[in-house]
């Protein structure tokens, strides 16, 4: 999988999802409604958007064929050995015997066996399933938007907002809010009626979204004419306005570099591996590891000896074979 989708999947909380339920590649990945919703995080996420939306589509292509070929197999196997499937158990009612359902863990699973409950039209379990470990699922990412989908498939308006509502207000702020982004476009698609003190929440927060969505437009437009320094400033700015660097890193990666602005760079990703956060809500603020250290690779050989030597000590590195001045 491209390294810039891993850093955004990553980004986002939900990469640790998949792997645990045994999904790596992008084509797997897609091979869920879930991952087909999640992966929509990649298709503006980066400068790179007509890339990946190709890669994407093909992707998708090649999962659905994969798919109706298992599925046939399938369907030849059962028939074959005259097992009867009427009566069985659906597979996200149970729990992944490989999991400690007692711990944390258990979100590893409970989101994507929701999403399935739900693609099932079986909503009294998916809601069962999200429930096990509510706190969590509405602290997440990927729980907010399963939450929300859930609420918005069985007419409860409010909380399909409310969900998403307060996770902006609690871990991300409107000012990292791109315009593909699933918790604006998630937002945008409760057509149900909401009460007054809701709407009052609601139109507030759009409003917000909106003028979000509008800057970090205006910002890969400048990146694209190469307008590095205005683009600079202006992330400069948007950090100061509560931005996360999870946010503002691939802006950051192409001013500094075209600017040729090096041991700035340096700093700045010294700056966020010294301060790697550990708790998994805070996760979400910054860059993915992978892609931190794919940033320290490419600026390394531009840099000074001294802030070679500072880079050295933090035994980040994966590529030194150009270590010269």
């Amino acid at each position: 999988m491209d390294s810039s989708v891993i850093e955004i999947l990553k980004r986002q909380q939900i990469l640790e999802t998949f792997k645990s339920s045994g999904y790596e590649k992008e084509t797997e990945i897609n091979s869920t409604q879930y991952g087909q919703n999640i992966l929509r995080v990649c298709r503006t996420s980066s400068f790179k958007r007509n890339k990946y939306r190709k890669r994407l589509t093909a992707a998708c292509a090649f999962a659905i064929a994969a798919a109706l070929f298992s599925a046939a197999n399938v369907g030849y196997i059962w028939i074959r050995n005259g097992i009867a499937t009427s009566n069985a158990s659906p597979a996200y009612l149970e729990p992944d015997p490989d999991v400690d359902n007692s711990s944390d863990d258990f979100y590893s699973t409970s989101v994507p066996r929701a999403e399935a409950a739900m693609e099932a039209g079986d909503y009294t379990n998916a809601k069962k399933i999200l429930d096990s470990k509510k706190e969590r699922n509405e602290n997440t990412f990927a729980g907010a938007l399963t939450y929300s989908e859930l609420y918005n498939k069985t007419g409860d308006y409010d909380n399909a907002a409310l969900v998403i509502l307060n996770f902006l207000d609690k871990h991300y702020p409107p000012v990292n809010i791109h315009s593909q982004s699933p918790l604006y476009t998630d937002l945008q698609d409760i057509k149900g009626e909401l009460s007054p003190d809701v709407q009052e929440r609601y139109d507030a927060c759009m409003a917000e979204c909106k003028a979000s969505a509008a800057f970090y437009d205006h910002l890969d437009s400048l990146v694209k004419q190469e307008d590095y320094q205005t683009a600079l400033d202006l992330c400069n700015s948007r950090k100061q306005e509560g931005a996360f660097d999870s946010t503002l890193f691939t802006y950051y990666d192409y001013c500094y570099m075209g600017l040729e602005k090096y041991e700035e760079f340096a700093d700045y990703l010294m700056e966020i591996i010294k301060n790697y956060p550990s708790d998994v809500y805070s996760m979400i603020k910054v860059p993915s590891d992978d892609a931190v250290t794919s940033g320290i690779n490419k600026v390394y050989p531009y840099l000074s000896a001294e802030k070679k030597r500072e880079i050295d000590n933090l035994h980040v590195l994966t590529n030194t074979a150009d270590t010269s001045e």
